[in-house]
């Protein structure tokens, strides 16, 4: 046990720490329970806005990047647990990367969120 007040107060790099993770945890449990993405487009881009957490993240995604937009059965993506990229069945591949959307959707909601995607880029990327 710690008995004296100056080992309490040498311990402040650690309650940071400890914040820290306790702030992370919550956001994701939120992000995973209540989460949204906003998607909306833009002149030159489409832009992705996580709705219903405590860290706001927006990202976006030149036009001319884009390879492809498809449906993908499994919706469980390895780096979610790392915040890089939350699981959806609606996948974005863009240059080296990919961005998951659509969790929660089924079939028919995804391929119909796919064919809107696909035809707002087509009539913007012109």
């Amino acid at each position: 046990m710690i008995g004296k007040p100056t080992e309490v107060k040498s311990l402040w790099f650690l309650w940071l720490v400890m914040i820290g993770l306790s702030v992370y945890t919550i956001n994701q449990f939120i992000w995973e329970v209540f989460g949204k993405v906003q998607v909306s487009f833009s002149e030159h881009r489409v832009e992705f806005k996580n709705m219903n957490s405590l860290i706001k993240k927006e990202s976006s995604i030149i036009y001319d990047n884009i390879k492809s937009i498809s449906f993908s059965e499994e919706d469980y993506n390895p780096l979610f647990m790392w915040g890089a990229s939350p699981p959806g069945n609606v996948k974005i591949k863009y240059s080296i990367s990919e961005k998951r959307i659509g969790r929660g959707l089924n079939k028919n909601e995804c391929l119909h969120l796919v064919r809107i995607l696909r035809t707002e880029i087509r009539k913007r990327s012109k």
